[in-house]
C-alpha cells in the first residue's frame, strides 16, 4: 500500500515559495509563448488573404481538437500509473503545463506538471512518469505512421516502410514498464504505485491515433485553402503521416522549443511531394502558428477552470 496521497479534483493552495516560483514561471513561459507567435506574423499575413476561408476555419478546429485529444492520452497513462484525475482538473494541469514546451529544452513540461500535480494529490514520481509515458506514446506512434509515410513518398528507402510499424512491440505493457521499473531502481526512487496495463495502453494508442488523424486534417485542409484543391485520401493519408514523421522529428531534436526547425523541414519535404514547394512551405508555418495558438487557447481555458473552483471555495 503507499503512502502517497490520493487524486483529488479539489486543488490544493500552493503557499510561500512555492506560489512564487509559478508565478515567475508562468511569466516566463507566457512571454516566450508570445515571442513564439510574433516571430511569425509577417511570415504568413500576406498569404491568409489568399485562402478560402472554409478549409481554414475547418483547420483550425482540427488543429484545436488535435491538441485536446493529446490531453486524453496523458489522462490515460495517469491513470494506469494509479492516479485519476477527472477531466476539469487534467485539464488544469495538462493544458497548463504544456506550455512550457515554448522553453529551450525538454523537462520544463514535466517539472511543471510534477508540480501542478501536487495540488490534486498526484505523487511527482506518477507526474513525471505519466509525462514520460504520454511522450513515449507520441513517438511511437509518430514514427509507426510517419516512417511508411516518408517511405512511400520518397524520403526514405522503400525497405524502411515495414519498420516503421515494428516498432509498435515497444507499446506492450510488460517490456515498457520492465524499463521503468529498472530506470527507478537505478535512480534509487520509491517504485510506482501501479503501471499502465495493456487495456490502458490501448485506450492511449486509440486516443494518439484520433489524433494525429486530427493532425493530418488540419494540414490537410490547410494545402485546401491554398489551393482549393478537391479532397482526397490520398493526400490526407500523406498529411495524416507527414505531420506524425515532422513531429518525431521536433521532439528527438531537444535543443529546440517545441520541435522548431526539425518538425518544418521535414513537413515541408513530405508535402512538397503533394503539393508546390512554396504551398507547402507556408502551409507549415501557418500550421505552426494555428497549433501554437490552440495550445494557447487550451492553457487560457486550463487557467479560466483554476481560478473558476478558486472562486467556488471561496463563495
Amino acid at each position: 500500500m503507499s503512502d502517497a496521497p490520493e487524486p483529488s479534483s479539489a486543488p490544493r493552495r500552493p503557499s510561500g515559495w512555492r506560489g512564487a516560483v509559478r508565478v515567475l514561471y508562468l511569466v516566463v513561459v507566457v512571454a516566450a509563448f508570445v515571442v513564439a507567435v510574433v516571430a511569425r506574423r509577417e511570415e504568413i499575413g500576406d498569404q491568409l488573404a489568399l485562402t478560402d476561408p472554409v478549409p481554414l476555419t475547418a483547420s483550425v478546429v482540427a488543429g484545436l481538437l488535435g491538441v485536446g485529444v493529446s490531453g486524453l492520452v496523458w489522462r490515460r497513462m495517469l491513470h494506469g500509473l494509479g492516479s485519476s484525475l477527472t477531466l476539469r482538473p487534467a485539464v488544469r494541469v495538462f493544458f497548463l503545463a504544456q506550455i512550457g514546451k515554448y522553453l529551450p529544452g525538454s523537462l520544463w513540461p514535466v517539472l511543471a506538471q510534477a508540480e501542478l500535480g501536487r495540488d490534486h494529490g498526484v505523487p511527482r514520481r506518477s507526474a513525471v512518469a505519466g509525462q514520460t509515458l504520454f511522450m513515449w506514446v507520441h513517438l511511437v506512434t509518430g514514427v509507426a505512421l510517419g516512417v511508411p509515410t516518408m517511405a512511400v513518398t520518397g524520403q526514405l528507402p522503400v525497405w524502411t516502410a515495414p519498420l516503421g510499424l515494428l516498432v509498435l512491440v515497444l507499446l506492450l505493457p510488460g517490456p515498457l514498464t520492465t524499463v521503468i521499473d529498472w530506470l527507478l531502481t537505478k535512480a534509487r526512487r520509491t517504485p510506482l504505485p501501479a503501471r499502465p496495463d495493456g487495456r490502458d495502453m490501448a485506450i492511449a494508442v486509440a486516443w494518439a491515433v484520433v489524433m494525429w488523424v486530427l493532425y493530418g486534417l488540419h494540414i490537410h485542409w490547410l494545402v485546401d485553402a491554398f489551393e482549393f484543391s478537391a479532397p482526397g485520401v490520398g493526400p490526407v493519408l500523406v498529411a495524416i503521416g507527414a505531420f506524425a514523421a515532422a513531429w518525431s522529428a521536433g521532439f528527438v531534436f531537444l535543443i529546440a522549443p517545441a520541435g522548431a526547425g526539425a518538425r518544418e523541414v521535414v513537413l515541408v519535404a513530405a508535402l512538397d511531394t503533394v503539393t508546390a514547394a512554396d504551398t507547402a512551405l507556408t502551409v507549415v508555418l501557418l500550421s505552426r502558428l494555428v497549433l501554437t495558438l490552440a495550445d494557447g487557447a487550451w492553457a487560457l481555458a486550463a487557467a479560466w477552470i483554476g481560478r473558476r473552483r478558486v472562486t467556488d471555495r471561496v463563495s
